[in-house]
């Protein structure tokens, strides 16, 4: 639950319990294939970067073909690549560890 105290960043919400909850992702489906600013991405959790790697276009086409354009879902992916050859590029300067996130144990 949010109260007047849950932070408000941008695209992001944070609750009292520091929950984390990914709002508003427009910008994710344009139609552009550059990424806007990659010196910005400079960590990545493991499993989400896997989970880039395997997305196929043929499940994005029809997980939204309701929404988006040809164009868009063209972008996205040509956006997912770039994004995964920047951290294969990161993770072969730098160790691993500095590349990706450590997840919470629960």
């Amino acid at each position: 639950m949010f109260t007047t105290a849950t932070a408000i960043l941008g695209n992001v919400l944070i609750s009292e319990s520091w929950h984390l909850w990914m709002i508003d992702f427009t910008r994710a489906f344009r139609a552009y294939n550059d990424l806007k600013e990659p010196k910005n991405l400079v960590k990545c959790d493991r499993q989400l970067l896997e989970k880039l790697r395997s997305m196929q276009i043929s499940e994005v086409e029809q997980a939204t073909k309701k929404w988006l354009t040809q164009w868009e879902i063209k972008g996205l992916m040509a956006r997912r690549d770039k994004i995964a050859a920047h951290f294969d590029k990161l993770v072969a300067q730098k160790e691993k560890k500095k590349c990706f996130m450590t997840r919470p144990t629960r």
